[in-house]
């Protein structure tokens, strides 16, 4: 479970393995909550939107969405 954890919640690594994910940066970071952008698309169609993200360690990652 740690391990599922560590890998869903690593949002800064997404554009290294998860497909056609272009961009993921973190722009708000505090103990149990992050914010980042993220870009998925394949061109010339690509989406971005804003991801906040609450984290419970090791059991819960939990993501709203802001387009």
């Amino acid at each position: 479970m740690e391990q599922m954890f560590q890998v869903v919640s690593d949002v800064e690594k997404y554009k290294e393995f998860v497909p056609f994910c272009k961009q993921s940066d973190i722009t708000e970071r505090k103990t149990g909550y992050l914010k980042g952008k993220l870009s998925i698309g394949f061109p010339p169609i690509t989406e971005s939107y804003v991801s906040e993200v609450s984290l419970i360690r090791p059991r819960l990652v939990n993501c709203e969405l802001q387009f």
